[in-house]
């Protein structure tokens, strides 16, 4: 958008990363208890390293009988359609989780999906996130247990909601000459309503996002500027990475290519007299890898003991059962299903599985399709620099993520034929990396348009106005309809009293009014920053 960089952004960004905390505040008020992925097992398990922070959990781990009597009590099924009374229910005199009786001992009689049994199988994942939230947990268990689940939603929204300046940092690694564009990039992910839901979820896919995101905001700037500093700053966030979730190998093999491109670099680029170039490639790979391997520790562990990636003893997963499945192939299994991947990138909401409607999907894939086409046409394939050359290697974020979704699934599928984890949050990680894609896409094509046609210039405040009114938009409406799934009606005074037998507050209308007119005020106000200061000479 830019070629000078003019005044500083600073506060759009606060008032974008705020409208991003309100909208996931909104999602953890309105969203049923217990009805955010996983959700029941996540708490326990929170729970339990607040009680136990030394106790590392393994398979014999159940979830304990208060948590599943919270569930209960609350009377929503784990997986599926709720079915919801003709009349709503008044709300429960909820207690705290340790006000149930016999709280602490093991559960009995768990539904969830398709599996019955009590097991936290989320003993699988490394303690980090379990820690971090158990520390909050400490205070928070003194509450019934709606706010206590209500406490931790928040600190997940605040754990993610760093992504969108870190979305803004990794744009101006990419265009250091503008900030009109990186700040696009920013609005994208703060107006992103899938992302804000799966933020504000009793979940370590919170910790996993922001630190996904510091990842990219670091191999951006390494590729920009090569150095052991930038190499060890990749290395730490990645090292934090795997210390959270498995799904993180993924960006965790990408980082290890962009640490070798960056070594590389570093032994070509000339140096001042005193450091000899060639003895900086094994320092930036050891920065790079000291801190990731500590990180796989978690990971190496498993290899060791069990001879495998995680640890064995899983009770929700089907045993190894014969069928056509187990002849399936790899590539027709990924073709089949990497739409259902996609397709579910927009919006799939809750322990119900609450979609968009297909005529969003389809508006918004062929809208991205057309925009990809549109660029490759409009794209000048000149000889690039070595930088840009380098920043390309950014677009492998999502496609490793892609990919081991994708493998995952197809293990299982194989094993049980059962087709599990085709779900679009975890393509999240890389939101800052496609939502800077979408912005360069859509830059190029104007860009040529412009050469094409001459038509009048468009100044770039208005540009960005307009695109944080319509993100803002479509943001909205992917909250109301998710709102309209988890209660089963579009009537709104049937919603809100639905809503106040099962939300994490008695008055969840009241607490919506007021988070909705907050977030609205920051979107208008970033909007109008955006209108009245020139982030850009010209569109």
């Amino acid at each position: 958008m830019e070629e000078n960089p003019p005044v500083s952004p600073t506060r759009h960004v606060w008032l974008l990363t705020a409208a991003f905390a309100l909208a996931g505040g909104a999602f953890a008020v309105g969203a049923p208890l217990f009805q955010a992925p996983d959700e029941p097992p996540h708490v326990d398990l929170v729970r339990h390293y607040a009680d136990h922070p030394t106790a590392i959990a393994g398979p014999r781990l159940r979830i304990r009988s208060g948590v599943e009597q919270a569930v209960e009590l609350v009377g929503l099924p784990q997986g599926g359609p709720i079915p919801w009374p003709a009349t709503p229910r008044p709300r429960p005199a909820y207690p705290r989780f340790e006000g149930f009786p016999h709280a602490d001992a093991d559960a009995t009689g768990c539904h969830t999906s398709t599996w019955t049994s009590c097991q936290n199988y989320h003993y699988v994942h490394p303690p980090t996130y379990y820690e971090l939230a158990g520390v909050a947990d400490r205070a928070l268990g003194r509450l019934s247990f709606p706010s206590e689940v209500l406490g931790l939603r928040l600190l997940g929204v605040l754990l993610v909601a760093p992504v969108v300046p870190l979305t803004y940092l990794t744009g101006r690694r990419v265009w250091p000459g503008t900030t009109g564009r990186p700040l696009a990039a920013a609005t994208l992910v703060a107006c992103f309503a899938p992302l804000a839901a799966n933020a504000a979820a009793v979940n370590n896919d919170a910790l996993t996002l922001v630190l996904a995101a510091g990842a990219i905001a670091a191999a951006a700037a390494a590729l920009r500027e090569p150095s052991v500093e930038n190499a060890l700053v990749l290395g730490v966030a990645t090292g934090a990475g795997l210390l959270v979730k498995s799904e993180f190998v993924a960006v965790a093999a990408v980082a290890a290519l962009v640490a070798i491109v960056v070594a590389r670099a570093l032994a070509h680029a000339p140096v001042p007299p005193p450091r000899a170039g060639p003895s900086r490639r094994p320092r930036a790979l050891a920065a790079f890898a000291g801190p990731t391997l500590i990180g796989s520790a978690w990971w190496i562990r498993d290899l060791v003991r069990f001879h495998a990636f995680s640890q064995p003893g899983s009770e929700i997963l089907q045993r190894v059962r014969p069928g056509p499945w187990n002849h399936t192939g790899r590539v027709s299994y990924t073709v089949h299903h990497l739409v259902d991947l996609v397709g579910r990138f927009w919006g799939l909401y809750g322990q119900s599985a609450v979609e968009v409607p297909r005529p969003w999907r389809i508006g918004l894939d062929v809208a991205v399709v057309l925009m990809l086409a549109s660029w490759l046409a409009a794209r000048r394939w000149g000889r690039p620099s070595p930088v840009d050359v380098r920043l390309a290697l950014l677009a492998l974020f999502p496609m490793a993520l892609a990919a081991g979704a994708l493998h995952a699934s197809f293990t299982v599928y194989r094993t049980n034929g059962e087709v599990r984890g085709l779900l679009g949050r975890y393509l999240y990680p890389s939101l800052p990396v496609l939502a800077v894609g979408a912005v360069g896409a859509a830059g190029t094509i104007a860009r040529r348009a412009r050469r094409v046609r001459r038509p009048r210039r468009v100044p770039a405040g208005f540009v960005l106005s307009t695109a944080t009114v319509v993100a803002a938009t479509l943001g909205l409406a992917s909250f109301v309809r998710a709102a309209h799934g988890f209660y089963g009606t579009r009537d709104t005074h049937l919603l809100l009293a639905r809503a106040v037998s099962v939300s994490a507050v008695p008055s969840p209308g009241r607490w919506l009014a007021v988070v909705g007119a907050a977030w609205a005020s920051c979107v208008v106000a970033a909007a109008v920053h955006a209108g009245f200061h020139r982030y850009a000479a010209r569109a």
